[in-house]
């Protein structure tokens, strides 16, 4: 009579059971990785749409005026481009960027929920003499503050407000008129050293305080 153990089904070995579970993990992890992938793609998009507008409203402008708004900062030495905020790391501020191209006052100047069109010598100083309105205020282009109403002081990138701290958006602009500006990309800097570009905005991670790799850019 022949033994039964050869009519039984075979098991998995130890060593069969951990490859299976080997390749299940790093099945679900490429998944997960694909998924943050796309995620992130999708913020980089809508973050790229959302700055052509302002990229659009700061040609407006200059076709109107005959010159680039500076908003009331001097462009940097270096390289005559300027820089906006002139102020790196998480605490720039953005207030006189929304009120040259809202043509308003600040929150701070006129009271939260009024607007007041800016004073002209505001206006001239910032780059905006003929006060028009190139944008509106709207929860789109800002953070909010702890009252829940619209934060000037803030820009939104490509994070949302719980991770704001950990992005650093920057405008830079052509002001010498070589129809240039510097790459501020450290990924690519060496390979090209310079972007074929009048007005440009990009994002830079922030980690510790220091600026990190590029998030996204309006040239790419």
């Amino acid at each position: 009579m022949k033994s039964n153990t050869l009519n039984r089904a075979r098991g998995f070995t130890l060593i069969e059971l951990l490859v299976v579970i080997s390749i299940i993990v790093i099945l679900a992890s490429l998944t997960t990785v694909t998924v943050t992938s796309v995620r992130v793609r999708v913020k980089q998009a809508v973050a790229k749409a959302r700055f052509a507008e302002y990229v659009a409203a700061i040609k407006l402008c200059e076709s109107d005026n005959g010159y680039a708004p500076d908003f009331g900062i001097e462009p940097n030495g270096t390289s005559g481009d300027l820089i906006f905020p002139d102020v790196s790391g998480a605490d720039s501020d953005w207030t006189d960027f929304w009120k040259t191209l809202y043509a308003l006052k600040s929150p701070d100047e006129s009271g939260a929920g009024a607007f007041e069109s800016l004073e002209r010598d505001q206006a001239r100083e910032l780059g905006n003499p003929k006060r028009r309105k190139y944008l509106m205020p709207s929860d789109d282009n800002h953070h909010l503050d702890q009252a829940g109403d619209l934060d000037w002081t803030t820009i939104k990138g490509m994070y949302d407000s719980k991770k704001k701290a950990r992005e650093q958006v920057f405008l830079v602009i052509d002001l010498d008129g070589d129809g240039r500006f510097e790459n501020p990309d450290p990924r690519s800097r060496n390979k090209h050293e310079y972007i074929n570009k009048t007005v440009g905005f990009y994002s830079r991670e922030v980690k510790g305080g220091s600026l990190g790799k590029v998030l996204f850019s309006t040239w790419n």
